[in-house]
């Protein structure tokens, strides 16, 4: 995996706390340049237009969206033009909230500075999606899905970054096997690859769920 020629062009640092800042959002003057725009953030540019197409695929007329682990808000600047409401998740304040930030049904955007599966607890109701790119734990990433696995609406979508990092991967393969809810998991369906100091990382892998509540 590790000779894999995409790599040499997705090569990131390890990230690092820094100061919170205004999240980044794209200079790019055209909708589809705006989403490719991932300068700023740790996600590759087809990783960006893939979560817009499973968020444009969505068959909710309402998207009611979490982001756990929001870092400095490059995807969050994408997330909040499809969704109605957005709630990002972080213990670190990476980026500085501002009620200008706001959904496409005009809701400000929430940051909740918590660690998930607890920072859950604060939402109340139910997500259409979910965007998980926090713990890269295997426990972590388990600990996540299995928390999601009773707050998700019928059709709605869980998005976890980075299924070609093995201890995600095998937290994912886990946790599809334990959930008793009616689900269809797709490992890497969108199979990109990159590379930090500490392994290989990137790829979205997706937990579909079925159109019945959990019994």
């Amino acid at each position: 995996m590790a000779e894999d020629p995409r790599i040499i062009k997705n090569v990131y640092n390890t990230p690092k706390e820094v100061d919170a800042t205004p999240p980044p959002d794209s200079p790019e003057a055209h909708p589809l340049a705006s989403i490719l725009d991932a300068r700023s953030g740790l996600i590759m540019p087809t990783e960006r237009m893939f979560l817009y197409g499973v968020l444009q695929s969505l068959p909710h007329r309402y998207v009611r969206a979490v982001e756990i682990g929001t870092w400095r808000g490059t995807t969050m600047q994408m997330m909040r033009h499809i969704c109605d409401e957005l709630y990002c998740i972080d213990p670190i304040l990476q980026w500085i909230p501002d009620p200008s930030i706001v959904t496409r049904s005009s809701r400000p955007v929430q940051l909740i500075q918590d660690r998930s599966p607890a920072a859950l607890a604060q939402i109340t109701g139910n997500f259409t999606f979910v965007f998980v790119d926090g713990d890269h734990t295997g426990e972590g990433v388990y600990a996540d899905a299995m928390a999601l696995e009773t707050r998700m609406e019928p059709w709605g979508v869980i998005a976890f970054h980075d299924g070609n990092h093995p201890p995600v991967r095998e937290a994912l393969f886990r946790a599809s096997n334990d959930w008793k809810r009616p689900h269809r998991f797709v490992h890497l369906a969108c199979d990109t690859i990159s590379q930090t100091p500490e392994g290989i990382y990137g790829g979205i892998s997706l937990i579909i769920v079925d159109t019945n509540p959990i019994a």
